[in-house]
């Protein structure tokens, strides 16, 4: 399996789909927190849009590259077998791993604590 990430991302595909499928399914999670709040903090922007470099942080902080990084730790569930539906970017993962909100806040609760932004491969 090969795929070529249009933004520089962490990992290769490959690195993903070596992880434990926990691993990749927990950090898929922490990127859907990480995106909802980097969309609020992006509409809460647009009322400075006036201050060029409030502009330039809207631009700077597009969800594209998190979305692309989710897509590539789905892929590697599919690899696994896990993942279930239609193409990656928009099916759900298998209810083995969609009922993992716990872990997920706990991984999310913890990487606040010690400042950890993630998976470094």
């Amino acid at each position: 399996m090969e795929y070529n990430p249009r933004y520089p991302q962490p990992f290769t595909l490959e690195q993903a789909i070596a992880l434990d499928p926990e691993v990749a399914s927990d950090e898929i999670g922490r990127l859907q927190n990480s995106i909802v709040h980097l969309q609020r903090t992006q509409n809460e922007l647009k009322d400075y849009t006036e201050d060029s470099d409030v502009r330039q942080a809207i631009e700077e902080n597009k969800v594209t590259m998190h979305d692309e990084r989710i897509f590539m730790l789905k892929l590697a569930l599919t690899h696994h077998g896990i993942y279930q539906g239609g193409s990656p970017s928009n099916a759900a993962v298998s209810s083995s791993w969609e009922n993992t909100s716990e872990s997920n806040s706990t991984f999310a609760k913890r990487n606040d604590i010690e400042g950890d932004s993630g998976i470094y491969l």
